[in-house]
């Protein structure tokens, strides 16, 4: 009597999941079916953590992209570095990533690849040069080294400090 008293709950349970099974039309198919959709709802869910735990390592590497990035700007509006050295190193951090290069040339096209990261780069020392006659020092200068680089073409910079 003890081992039944145990047991008690498995064996209601048990029972009704039985007068399921046996009064309702299909109840076993369902019952089996059921037991196929949560296995596929599981393993959809681990996919859905594997994509998920993808993209937090991509946003990692993106943001510290940006932040090379932004320490080299810092060294070129400092006048610590020259346009053409921090361009390269744009250019190399620029092709590190698979069709990244296209997605720079849409935004910031040039003839050359070196070219497209010269333009990047006006475009993030403008962005954090200040205001007022900084900021028209700062783009003077670095319109200057542009066309030292690429003598046959225009600095569009120059139109915004005028």
């Amino acid at each position: 009597m003890a081992v039944l008293r145990k047991f008690r709950f498995p064996l209601y349970v048990g029972a009704a999941l039985f007068a399921v099974v046996l009064c309702y039309p299909g109840g076993l198919e369902a019952a089996f079916s059921s037991a196929g959709e949560l296995s596929r709802l599981n393993s959809e869910m681990e996919q859905l953590k594997s994509e998920r735990t993808r993209l937090d390592r991509e946003a990692v590497v993106v943001a510290n992209r940006i932040a090379i990035k932004e320490l080299l700007v810092e060294e070129l509006i400092g006048g610590r570095k020259c346009l053409r050295e921090i361009s390269s190193k744009f250019e190399v951090l620029n092709a590190d990533e698979p069709g990244y290069m296209h997605v720079m040339q849409s935004h910031f096209p040039g003839a050359s690849s070196l070219e497209c990261s010269a333009r990047n780069v006006l475009s993030y020392a403008e962005q954090r040069s200040g205001n007022g006659s900084t900021k028209e020092v700062v783009m003077r200068e670095m319109c200057r080294q542009f066309r030292s680089m690429f003598p046959a073409v225009e600095c569009e910079m120059e139109d915004s400090i005028r």
